[in-house]
């Protein structure tokens, strides 16, 4: 009996086994989470707005330099010193410009005096206008001795306001040379302050100021051979002194003399006139 049962014990227990489900091993996809789905996406075409006109260019501003500063104007005080026929006072006011040269100033003071520019001229700085040691010349290395060798041009690179100033202990003089004698003018910057002007042409003497005639450049027996014995020869009164010299000789001499006027040496013969 009890082989019976265990043999039917161990057909059941068989049995039992070979009724339990093996589960099914779990696959690689069906482990795997499923992936989202891709949302479809859908191209929209966009729309191309018309492109709008394009702005015109502004037009082009004309941009004007600025103007440049209106040169400061100096009004200077030239009065004649010395010269040989000098009878009145001579006094002259040039308005010059800052920029404006010696040579400028040198022409300026002939123009105010209507004299004409064909002789030598310099200018020079001095304590004592009588004292010609005491001279110094512009420029330095000039001594106001060789006017022929001196070019005078060079006072165009000379500015007026670097020489006539009045924080210098000189005077500052201008002097128009002759053969012998000279003409002499003193040259001060007065406190006055003229106003630049656009319409006036730089330098100009304000006549209204001037005091005094013209002096005469050659005198006048000089230039039309008066007989006045004041004003024929300055040459012979520096040449030979107020005691010693006879203008009246001089002046006989010139006129009177046909046989040799201009003192050549040979005598004046009538019939050799139509030869010259």
């Amino acid at each position: 009996m009890k082989k019976t049962e265990t043999k039917e014990s161990k057909a059941t227990t068989a049995e039992k086994t070979a009724t339990k489900k093996v589960p099914a091993k779990k696959t690689e996809t069906a482990t795997k989470k499923a992936a989202p789905a891709k949302k479809a996406t859908t191209k929209t075409t966009a729309t191309k707005k018309p492109a709008a006109p394009k702005a015109a260019a502004p037009a082009p501003v004309k941009v004007e330099p600025p103007k440049p500063e209106n040169p400061k104007v100096i009004r200077l005080r030239v009065t004649c010193m010395e010269g040989p026929w000098l009878d009145d006072k001579c006094i002259r006011y040039i308005d010059v410009t800052s920029n404006a040269n010696l040579y400028d100033l040198h022409i300026a003071i002939l123009d105010s005096i209507c004299f004409d520019d064909e002789m030598k001229f310099s200018f020079f700085f001095a304590e004592e206008l009588d004292d010609l040691c005491d001279r110094e010349y512009i420029p330095e290395d000039f001594d106001g001795t060789d006017y022929d060798e001196f070019d005078t041009d060079v006072y165009e690179d000379m500015l007026v306001r670097k020489y006539a100033r009045k924080d210098i202990p000189y005077d500052f003089f201008y002097v128009y040379k002759l053969d012998v004698d000279e003409w002499i003018f003193q040259i001060e910057v007065t406190d006055d302050e003229p106003e630049y002007d656009e319409k006036t042409f730089y330098p100009i003497t304000i006549d209204s100021l001037s005091e005094g005639p013209n002096p005469e450049q050659y005198g006048s027996g000089f230039d039309d051979y008066s007989e006045d014995p004041e004003h024929f020869s300055p040459h012979g009164r520096a040449m030979y002194g107020n005691d010693e010299y006879n203008m009246d000789d001089e002046r006989d001499d010139f006129f009177d003399d046909e046989r040799d006027p201009w003192g050549s040496g040979d005598d004046y013969d009538e019939d050799d006139s139509d030869e010259w």
